[in-house]
């Protein structure tokens, strides 16, 4: 297999939980390429632990070091239709650690971690409401803002196909 198919199936085999980081890091080792590394990242963020789940989530907040492609392949990767229990706190964090991030990040990078980190998978009225009243801060950074308002838009758009479809909206990922 070539190399991004390799990481394709690392990364899915991740999801399922049928792989760990010290497989990702061999990976890594056997091949060690940019496209690797951040494969590797994207693979490690998506692996259903709470380890994992917390190693990404310091990705976004700044504790942990990461190169602008590894945050973002963190973030895309973090957010997985079937670990809702696993994720059930990370929206609210997700409002409560943004803001700080402007602190540790700027310009377009502070924009693409929150989008990417965004809680795209958990589609709930609350979660629309305090993006909403988050993006209404005046201390908030005017990127993450901008942000904020083009993501609640897609959530809501979200929403409404799922109430017209009669699917449940209530905070459960789909």
């Amino acid at each position: 297999l070539d190399l991004d198919l390799r990481w394709r199936v690392l990364r899915r085999l991740a999801v399922l939980g049928a792989t760990d980081v010290a497989e990702l890091d061999a990976e890594v080792d056997r091949e060690r390429t940019s496209h690797a590394v951040v494969s590797r990242v994207a693979a490690r963020a998506a692996i259903p632990t709470s380890e994992a789940k917390a190693w990404a989530w310091q990705l976004f907040t700044g504790e942990r070091e990461g190169s602008n492609y590894e945050v973002e392949a963190a973030g895309v990767a973090f957010w997985q239709h079937d670990q809702g229990e696993l994720l059930a706190s990370y929206a609210d964090r997700y409002l409560a650690d943004l803001p700080a991030t402007a602190e540790r990040r700027t310009g377009w990078m502070l924009a693409d971690a929150a989008r990417a980190f965004f809680p795209r998978t958990w589609w709930s009225d609350v979660t629309f409401e305090g993006v909403r009243a988050l993006a209404a801060r005046d201390d908030l950074a005017s990127g993450l803002r901008r942000v904020l308002l083009d993501c609640a838009d897609d959530l809501a758009r979200n929403l409404a196909v799922r109430r017209a479809h009669g699917a449940d909206h209530t905070g459960v990922p789909a």
